[in-house]
């Protein structure tokens, strides 16, 4: 096994890094951290003591969403390309994940709890669909589905996508009607992006992920992809503000998902978390706090950094894998057609950002980005500022910022025009 991850340093202010390509964000770098987490993970999180497994459900299902995720991680990357597909740390790893994924406590709890059977079974899915059949552990998992006395639970809408993809995986399910799930979220319907809760834009990256079977199937979408776009540049000028990495990473799954061409937002998205994760040694997710670590013993240390740390890193590694399809371009450098007005536009939608408690990341970067990066981000500059301003109910600062951005011709993003109609509800003519 490789050497585990650095440890944190703390969630303060990171020097703006740079990486060896030529875009300074190293696609395969992410995706080689990525893995490198889950190798070093497994030991600390997957190999409970079989005691702890008998008596602690906590334990058991913390263990379980583990190796999902791992899974789903190992899946999408087993995808790609044979010339960019690390098929050696592929198949290392999974040898861990199989033993576990299809073990004697898993196989007990899917007998207990039948409803629960599909999505306790995703890693050994995922394993098959890689070409790791178990027919014993398959011939278990159909039985358990042939409980009549017990249906599926009830589920959000996207959760239904995920349920369709488990069962073109070949998980013994009842067919779904797709088209009126995917009807029913948010990839159909248009979103608050400045009222939104956090859980608001993961069910939208989750419908995505899934309605797309992570980026390889197209989304027959209900609703112009325009307007999708302009929703999660919005969302991802929110993710960056609160340093919510782990949700701004799913946002950003967005583009090569949909096959889109990067926007300036977007690709300033990736350059911070790629930034943030050079600099510090992980892509650190809001959970993972350096004085509740330094208050722990060293194995403890190890353990909670990966437990707390991990998911956020496999979000990277998902980004990074799906931007490495053959079919994806690859995010650019700085956009070159930036209008000369917009230069003096970014820096007056600078200055007009209420303050925060703590500098976010992103301003870090922003403020040491050439000036055509600086003018070619008014609109993502306009969506933080709409946020804040609302936020502090500050609703003259969003005209003034709304005045700035829509008269010159610029992108008008989903929170500025939420942010017109906005104050045209709580300012009746």
């Amino acid at each position: 096994m490789r050497s585990p991850r650095p440890e944190p340093t703390g969630r303060g202010d990171a020097a703006p890094g740079g990486t060896a390509s030529s875009n300074g964000i190293d696609l395969r770098k992410r995706l080689d951290l990525a893995l490198d987490t889950a190798a070093a993970a497994f030991p600390e999180i997957a190999h409970v003591a079989d005691g702890a497994l008998d008596t602690d459900a906590r334990a058991f299902l913390k263990r379980t969403k583990f190796v999902c995720e791992t899974a789903l991680l190992l899946y999408a990357c087993s995808r790609l390309d044979e010339e960019v597909r690390p098929q050696a740390r592929i198949s290392e790893i999974c040898k861990e994940l199989a033993a576990v994924a299809r073990d004697e406590h898993t196989l007990v709890w899917m007998r207990l709890r039948p409803a629960m059977a599909p999505e306790l079974s995703v890693a050994h899915l995922c394993l098959t669909a890689m070409g790791i059949p178990d027919a014993a552990f398959d011939a278990a998992a159909r039985a358990v589905a042939e409980a009549t006395t017990i249906g599926l639970p009830e589920r959000v809408p996207w959760k239904d996508l995920e349920a369709e993809w488990h069962r073109g995986l070949g998980a013994h399910l009842p067919e779904i009607d797709v088209t009126a799930a995917r009807l029913r979220t948010s990839l159909s319907q248009a979103q608050d992006v400045i009222f939104s809760r956090r859980e608001d834009v993961y069910a939208f990256t989750h419908g995505l992920i899934y309605a797309t079977d992570f980026g390889h199937s197209p989304l027959p979408l209900d609703r112009p992809r325009g307007d999708v776009i302009a929703e999660m540049e919005s969302s991802l000028a929110r993710c960056l503000d609160d340093d919510d990495f782990d949700l701004g990473s799913e946002v950003l799954l967005t583009w090569p998902y949909l096959r889109a061409p990067w926007s300036a937002s977007a690709e300033f998205g990736i350059h911070v978390l790629s930034g943030v994760q050079d600099s510090i040694g992980i892509l650190p997710s809001m959970t993972l706090r350096a004085d509740e670590y330094e208050g722990l013993d060293s194995p403890r240390r190890r353990r909670y950094f990966f437990e707390e740390g991990y998911h956020t890193e496999y979000v990277m590694g998902l980004l990074a894998a799906a931007c490495l399809h053959g079919s994806v371009d690859p995010p650019g450098g700085l956009h070159a057609d930036v209008a000369p007005e917009r230069f003096e536009a970014s820096r007056r939608l600078y200055e007009l950002l209420l303050p925060v408690d703590r500098t976010p990341q992103w301003e870090v970067y922003f403020r040491a980005a050439a000036p055509m990066r600086q003018a070619a981000l008014t609109s993502f500059l306009a969506d933080v500022g709409i946020r804040r301003a609302v936020k502090q109910s500050d609703f003259s600062r969003v005209r003034l910022i709304l005045l700035e951005i829509l008269p010159g011709g610029g992108p008008r993003s989903a929170a500025a025009v939420q942010g017109v109609e906005l104050l045209g509800r709580l300012l009746p003519r």
